[in-house]
């Protein structure tokens, strides 16, 4: 079994991150916000035995304390990974599922783990491309020059309601199934998305929970991460503007800038 000592569960209530070298700037930052009791949002800067970087957003599911074992327990999971074979994302795919089920199987043997689930966007960064995989509706985004390109599909039911034609995407924003979850780890039968980039230099990579985006619009995101003020100042403001907004819900940001 897994556990978070309640100490170490302190420590995210505010928090962030920064990692510099001669070919990336990168900046997390996550905050409680007002009104929730605990963070279980998680995020991951780490450089694997092999130079691949790996960067993740984690956001756990199923309340106090599934959702911070959740997402806490992928995160430190992911710090295992030793080297990562980009080809088709196979690592990754099979990091996933075997996530999955360890989730689902801790659930079993605890009555206060029950129904405790967690999103994951992770990013797998070697020789210029950005290989990433996830699950549940915490986003990836791609800015290149003024151009902000929503990477992830959110895994909702309002995905599946409009692709059957039953909703609008513009009925979507407001409608209930656009925050029901259709695939997260530790739902079993996980089916885990993933894609690549190829970075240039200038580009920026943006990974966030949903605390972020549901309460800035894609607009401020892009305005706010192509200036030229560095990625702690971007992941600073990024935060800023959710707790302006009143900071209803967790939320965390990661910035990586190429050289």
């Amino acid at each position: 079994m897994f556990n978070i000592e309640s100490q170490q569960l302190s420590l995210w209530r505010k928090r962030h991150e920064t990692f510099l070298n001669d070919q990336v700037s990168i900046a997390a930052k996550t905050d409680i916000g007002f009104k929730r009791k605990t963070n279980q949002d998680r995020y991951l800067i780490h450089i694997l035995s092999d130079s691949t970087m790996l960067m993740a957003v984690a956001d756990g599911l199923g309340g106090e304390p599934g959702g911070e074992t959740a997402s806490g327990y992928v995160i430190e999971s992911l710090k295992s990974l030793e080297t990562i074979n980009n080809r088709e994302n196979r690592s990754l795919v099979s990091f996933f599922k075997k996530m999955d089920k360890d989730l689902s199987d801790m659930a079993k043997q605890s009555v206060t783990l029950d129904g405790m689930a967690t999103t994951l966007v992770a990013v797998a960064i070697k020789d210029n491309v950005a290989n990433w995989v996830h699950s549940g509706d915490s986003r990836l985004y791609h800015l290149r020059g003024s151009r902000l390109t929503q990477i992830t599909h959110d895994q909702t039911l309002s995905r599946f309601l409009i692709d059957e034609g039953e909703i609008t995407r513009q009925e979507a924003l407001s409608h209930y199934s656009n925050q029901v979850l259709d695939q997260c780890i530790g739902c079993r039968d996980l089916t885990p998305e993933s894609g690549s980039i190829r970075l240039q230099a200038q580009d920026r990579i943006i990974l966030v929970s949903d605390g972020l985006y549901r309460y800035v619009s894609d607009e401020k995101i892009c305005l706010t991460c192509k200036s030229n003020t560095g990625s702690e100042i971007m992941a600073e403001k990024l935060v800023n503007m959710v707790l302006d907004a009143g900071g209803k819900d967790n939320v965390t940001v990661l910035i990586a800038i190429f050289a």
